[in-house]
């Protein structure tokens, strides 16, 4: 899924992010019915909201819900994290692709555009677009799909977790919640999706929701490695031993001599 081989040698070589910790943004929308069960529009996303707060228990995270996950918070905080996760609304532009967009809430103001996204320099390794249609644009001749994924590769993003259609919202925070669990166990990032579409498959009883459109939108593009968790200072602790002792034992040679 990698929008071309040269983008996806950039994307593994990128030098991984030493910050550790997960910004996740559920806006909320004023307008739309709370009966729409896709995540497109302006719709009321119920289980984007629920997704973001199971999510924030399995990482080290800053949770942003609601008025507090807007535009404006998102571009001052988004370089504080090695992961993005950002659950919400999305839309496409046929006609004109650099207007597609995020929708932080529901007014013109509150949309992120993929013009915008170009001129953004992020330290995240990984940013997941809970959203509807983000791996999907129009094809140009010498650029490929330009699209939000493509958007925030070019904005440093490594890996992008994206989806290929009108996601639904109560299943979609399923798997990603399963997703991060398997994150967090140490698998490498297609393994934990693929394992997270699994576990929706295995748990889901009504034949009709075993459909691939209830769990098979979502892709990896670029790095698949396995994310780093937690920092480990095991190694600067057994380095840092041997030289105290060292240290310590001059003055006692001193003292007895």
């Amino acid at each position: 899924y990698a929008p071309s081989l040269l983008l996806w040698k950039e994307q593994i070589n990128v030098e991984k992010s030493k910050i550790n910790k997960l910004g996740i943004f559920a806006p909320a929308y004023k307008n739309g019915s709370s009966n729409n069960t896709n995540r497109d529009k302006n719709s009321k996303l119920i289980g984007a909201a629920s997704e973001a707060l199971e999510i924030s228990k399995l990482l080290k995270s800053d949770v942003f819900l609601g008025s507090e996950a807007n535009k404006e918070s998102f571009l001052a905080t988004a370089n504080n994290y090695s992961i993005l996760h950002l659950a919400m609304h999305s839309s496409i532009n046929n006609t004109n692709s650099e207007f597609s967009n995020l929708s932080f809430g529901s007014t013109e103001a509150e949309k992120l555009f993929i013009s915008e996204l170009y001129n953004l320099s992020l330290n995240a390794d990984l940013v997941v677009l809970s959203a509807c249609n983000t791996g999907v644009g129009n094809l140009k001749k010498g650029e490929g799909l330009i699209n939000i994924s493509k958007a925030f590769t070019y904005a440093g993003v490594p890996s992008t977790v994206t989806s290929l259609w009108k996601v639904p919202d109560k299943e979609t925070s399923q798997i990603m919640v399963s997703f991060y669990n398997y994150l967090k166990s140490g698998e490498p990032k297609n393994k934990a999706l693929q394992l997270a579409k699994l576990d929706y498959l295995n748990t889901v009883e009504d034949t009709f929701l075993k459909h691939p459109f209830y769990w098979a939108g979502f892709v990896i593009s670029g790095d698949i490695s396995p994310i780093k968790t937690k920092t480990n200072y095991w190694w600067l602790i057994l380095v840092l031993i041997p030289i105290f002792i060292l240290l310590l034992r001059k003055p006692l040679v001193k003292i007895f001599n």
